[in-house]
């Protein structure tokens, strides 16, 4: 964990200005991630800021629900993502940094080579590195998280996150421990963004409520309760009427 540390900030040394995936020029052009594509030739960004690019990727996300790419479980699916889209501001607000950085898309442990005494002698699988916003880039990597709980929507940090925080703090480096250890509400944002919608309805409402404890705090309804009341919100928006419509056919 201690070379893990020095890694990373290695890592932030080299700051680029714009987030997407990395060229084989050197430059950071369009996502190269499959979700990120609008055609069979053409994907979403660059972006220079990272509200144009949660913008652009939930509602290229809501299109895809719309259009019925993404068809399971489409209402919730909508739902959730048009609660993300209004929740940007308020997360940007909190993530001020301007500058991307390299990070590993495979962040689960296997990407990192060690000898017999555990030293780090290389970190492999950089071929769908992204430029990604600081928080994304040089957080707790998913091998830390306690994934169980984390998929349960528990927002409580593994031991080795707070580990991981600590080396940070002895290194005068408070700034990059309190990311680590008040990330939790970035993390779910980036994680809810970048994944493919679930497939189970258990999981896709255990993800979504530990989503909405980061934000709004331990005590929210229960997703049903929350479900409800969105579809009621929501009345008037002709696509949703025609979701839960051919939900209602199934």
């Amino acid at each position: 964990m201690e070379q893990l540390v020095d890694v990373f900030l290695e890592l932030e040394k080299c700051p680029l200005t714009k987030t997407g995936s990395l060229m084989a020029s050197g430059l950071v052009g369009p996502f190269a991630q499959s979700h990120m594509f609008t055609s069979p030739s053409e994907s979403i960004g660059p972006f220079d800021n990272l509200e144009k690019l949660l913008t652009s990727t939930l509602k290229h996300k809501i299109e895809m629900i719309e259009g019925g790419e993404l068809s399971t479980l489409s209402v919730d699916n909508h739902l959730t993502h048009l609660w993300m889209l209004e929740r940007i501001p308020d997360l940007v607000m909190h993530t001020k940094d301007t500058q991307f950085y390299i990070k590993h898309s495979d962040d689960k442990g296997d990407h990192i080579l060690v000898d017999e005494h555990y030293n780090i002698t290389g970190i492999i699988g950089w071929e769908s590195a992204s430029a990604e916003s600081k928080p994304l880039a040089l957080g707790s990597p998913c091998m830390m998280w306690p994934v169980g709980d984390y998929y349960d929507g528990s927002n409580q940090l593994s031991p080795e996150e707070v580990e991981f925080a600590q080396i940070f703090q002895r290194r005068g480096r408070e700034d990059m421990a309190q990311m680590i250890l008040q990330g939790r509400k970035c993390q779910r944002f980036f994680f809810s963004v970048g994944s493919v919608v679930s497939p189970q309805r258990e999981e896709l409402e255990a993800l979504f409520q530990g989503l909405r404890k980061a934000f709004e705090g331990e005590y929210v309804e229960s997703y049903s309760e929350w479900r409800t009341a969105a579809i009621s919100q929501a009345s008037k928006d002709p696509i949703l009427e025609q979701l839960l419509q051919a939900e209602r056919r199934i």
